[in-house]
């Protein structure tokens, strides 16, 4: 049962390749398919382990501004009664094409507007730690793999775990 969760930890791809946890500076969310409050955030969404209308249970990640997430981890209260959960991103426009010529800004996601994708990953247990990282991404996952294929991060600006 996913009430199994005790942490939850992500990793945030630098040049260094140093992590940084980005859990402290996200805010909860994610329990509906949409976006619905006209704040940027939702501020009354319950925070931890939720209840979907739909059925399941959701654990989500809301930031500020798009971050690139390598690797996620999910620490159980015992490996027996745990199943590696599925990573699902908000997308719309990542990754965007290579820029053909000077421009002001680029597209950004915002939490209005966009869908969630599946993450192709795969799941190393150590006892009951589960850590997730992206496979490369392919075309099958997010339409505009072919901007950046093979990367094996995902940007986004919330992300959940069903």
């Amino acid at each position: 049962m996913m009430r199994l969760f005790c942490a939850f930890a992500l990793a945030w791809v630098c040049y260094a390749q140093q992590r940084l946890d980005l859990t402290p500076f996200a805010r909860p969310c994610c329990s509906a398919e949409k976006h619905q409050v006209q704040t940027f955030f939702d501020y009354t969404h319950p925070a931890g382990l939720v209840r979907r209308a739909a059925g399941g249970w959701v654990y989500g990640f809301q930031w500020a501004e798009e971050r690139d997430v390598e690797e996620i981890q999910v620490r159980f209260n015992s490996k027996a009664a745990a199943r590696a959960p599925v990573i699902q991103y908000w997308f719309r426009h990542w990754p965007l094409p290579a820029p053909a010529s000077h421009t002001v800004e680029d597209r950004v996601d915002d939490p209005w507007q966009g869908e969630w994708i599946a993450a192709a990953t795969e799941a190393r247990w150590e006892g009951a730690l589960c850590r997730l990282r992206f496979l490369p991404l392919e075309g099958g996952e997010n339409p505009n793999a072919k901007n950046l294929p093979g990367v094996r991060y995902r940007r986004a600006i919330k992300l959940r775990l069903l």
